[in-house]
């Protein structure tokens, strides 16, 4: 199962990375919204966890932007 992480914040996105591989999960990661939104888009993960207070377009806004894809509708999201 793969999983993307966007989270700003080094030390909690480090922690969840290690966290979710020691589980056998594949982790992804992004910084910020807009290239969470790019990796989402360009290699859809099975279950996304997501910062709602993230620099430049925040995590509801990310949330709002895949909800209105049909590709993304379904999509597991984890705030």
């Amino acid at each position: 199962m793969r999983v993307l992480i966007i989270e700003d914040d080094a030390a909690i996105r480090e922690m969840l990375v290690r966290r979710l591989q020691l589980r056998g999960y594949v982790v992804d990661q992004a910084v910020d919204g807009e290239t969470g939104l790019a990796r989402v888009r360009e290699a859809p993960p099975d279950v996304l966890l997501l910062d709602h207070g993230l620099p430049g377009i925040s995590g509801w806004d990310v949330a709002r932007a895949l909800r209105a894809e049909s590709a993304f509708a379904e999509l597991p999201i984890i705030a």
